[in-house]
């Protein structure tokens, strides 16, 4: 049996786009996601000790619209998983019963719930103790509430799994340290698919922890711009179906395989710093070592979607690693962080939805900047269209808690 792992299906959903094939077409005519404030007055920006307007694209709206397609479902959040998971499973043209299959597995990249603070700081001060015992609004602001399987129970108990929902969290790499477990599982012949889920909730809860690490944008989020003052951040969910390329469905094609993927945790500084600043020797350890596993050298490698999430010592190290071993090649690099808002635990998720379209279409989309580019040290970024026939794709990510990722993607046999 091949050991190769390939990607058959995809969905997605944000504040930008509700489907892949919307994604696509946004990026390819330089749109960009429409933001709103997080704190909608001044009073509120004093409770929580915030000064400037922060923006962000918090995916109410979708969330509420999956809601109404799902009535028998009481959380949003749920519901939303749901509809980007019959994406991908329409995508990969199977039904939904294949995932109560023993031989399918469900994986989680995500974080979890997180409390509404504005909620429980408003509710605890008005309410007395027998309120905030047995007033079912202040009961769910409880810890348990905030449980992972307030979230995966309902999911499971929707599409029956056999198997309960596995959850990795990696900080903005969830999206493809969950794919490790998961092609490991394929590999050692333990299933037959994986779906891989990955989001991340923003919530005022993460800006007001964002906002204290100062790596929430004041002025402008412009990644690979040394007038970029943090990121955007956004709420999206992706979805990728994952199958072994014997396994995959005869009437359709896989769109690509996982060649390579290479992970390790390397904070800079001292041993409890974060990675905003990560080395770039890392980086460049990481991606090299991806390319070893895979037995090509770096100018084999047509395409590159790097992290760049806006933080400038974080876009000047992944910079510095990739003018290491790709300045001279000169390889394609495009990111469209500047446009999407920056997905944070999906964010590798989405760039591996625009794998498809560069393999199957032989394009790069353009990547579009209100600001100009000022880290690129020569690096070939993307500003107009080409036509190209891409072989190789290398995809990086990096977490706040000093996780790296390097996935490197192979044209499938198909195309």
């Amino acid at each position: 049996m091949s050991s190769k792992v390939v990607v058959t299906g995809t969905g997605c959903l944000s504040d930008y786009a509700r489907s892949s094939s919307e994604l696509v077409n946004k990026l390819a005519l330089g749109e960009y996601v429409r933001l709103q404030s997080v704190f909608e007055n001044k009073l509120l920006k004093s409770m929580f000790g915030v000064e400037q307007d922060v923006k962000y694209a918090p995916l109410e709206v979708p969330r509420k619209e999956c809601l109404k397609r799902y009535p028998q479902l009481e959380n949003e959040k749920v519901a939303a998983l749901i509809d980007v998971t019959e994406q991908v499973l329409a995508d990969a043209e199977l039904d939904i019963k294949v995932l109560a299959d023993e031989r399918c597995r469900v994986i989680w990249g995500s974080s979890g719930n997180h409390p509404d603070l504005l909620s429980f700081i408003r509710e605890l001060h008005s309410n007395d103790s027998a309120d905030i015992r047995f007033n079912k609004k202040l009961t769910d602001l409880h810890a348990d509430s905030f449980r992972n399987d307030t979230l995966t129970q309902p999911y499971a108990d929707y599409f029956r799994l056999s198997k309960p929902v596995l959850t990795v969290s990696s900080a903005c790499s969830s999206a493809l340290n969950a794919m490790i477990p998961a092609i490991a599982a394929l590999r050692n012949g333990e299933i037959d698919r994986a779906l891989v889920l990955s989001w991340q909730e923003v919530s005022k809860f993460d800006i007001l922890f964002m906002s204290g690490l100062n790596i929430i944008a004041k002025k402008a989020s412009l990644p690979f711009s040394k007038t970029s003052d943090g990121l955007t951040p956004a709420y999206g969910i992706a979805g990728l179906l994952l199958e072994l390329a014997d396994q995959s469905p005869p009437k359709k094609a896989p769109y690509f395989e996982i060649k390579a993927m290479s992970s390790r945790r390397a904070l800079s500084g001292s041993a409890h710093s974060t990675s905003f600043n990560v080395s770039f020797r890392s980086l460049t350890q990481t991606m090299q070592n991806v390319l070893d596993k895979a037995e090509i050298s770096a100018q084999d490698v047509d395409l590159i979607y790097p992290h760049g999430n806006g933080i400038a010592a974080s876009d000047q190290s992944e910079v510095s690693a990739l003018s290491q071993l790709f300045a001279s090649h000169k390889a394609k690099i495009a990111s469209y962080t500047e446009q999407t808002g920056y997905l944070l635990s999906a964010s590798g998720g989405f760039d591996l939805i625009l794998a498809k379209d560069a393999f199957e279409k032989n394009r790069v989309i353009p990547m579009h900047s209100k600001g100009s580019l000022d880290l690129t040290d020569g690096l070939n970024f993307v500003h107009e269209e080409e036509k190209t026939k891409i072989k190789y794709l290398l995809k990086n990510s990096i977490g706040i808690d000093g996780s790296i990722v390097s996935c490197l993607l192979k044209r499938g046999d198909h195309a």
